[in-house]
């Protein structure tokens, strides 16, 4: 059994972190848009903004969890063996 470049634990946390983070945009979002229908411009905006950090956090962590399973299933490839048959020297 070869050993995954990425362990399967930090997979797990990518994953949850990728669910969980759209949750709680919708949920900052919402309440920068009530703070917004309460006159309150300064709120909204401030919420706004911990929103827009929130996307960036959660496509940065998409990217991330696509680029760790392209890597585990590189690794996975050919058992690790050169695909021509030779060893590495030749």
């Amino acid at each position: 059994m070869s050993r995954k470049p990425i362990p399967q634990r930090a997979l797990f946390f990518m994953t949850a972190v990728g669910l969980v983070l759209p949750i709680a945009l919708a949920v900052v979002l919402g309440a920068a848009s009530l703070l917004a229908a309460m006159a309150d411009p300064a709120g909204a905006a401030a919420l706004r903004w911990v929103g827009f950090g929130l996307g960036v956090v959660w496509v940065v962590d998409l990217v991330s969890l696509v680029m760790a399973q392209a890597l585990n299933w590189l690794s996975d490839q050919n058992g690790g063996h050169d695909p021509r048959g030779g060893s590495q020297g030749d």
